[in-house]
């Protein structure tokens, strides 16, 4: 049950296209502690990628999805 519990959601948005993407989930971790979002006692849970059109319409076409955590 998640009655009387929260969590923290950090969200990143990308202001360009793109055909592919490499990314340092640790940069995006430490970006959100520096800025006060996230405390030290706090681990990452889960990655999400995704598409959420903010104002006309789009697309997004994942053809593969790869995390490696180290």
């Amino acid at each position: 049950s998640n009655i009387g519990k929260s969590w923290t959601v950090v969200s990143y948005q990308r202001n360009q296209t793109t055909n592919g993407q490499w990314l340092d989930i640790n940069s995006f971790v430490q970006d959100a502690r520096n800025r006060g979002l996230l405390s030290q006692d706090l681990y990452l849970a889960r990655v999400s990628v995704g598409c959420e059109v903010a104002k006309g319409s789009g697309k997004i076409r994942t053809t593969s999805y790869y995390c490696d955590v180290k």
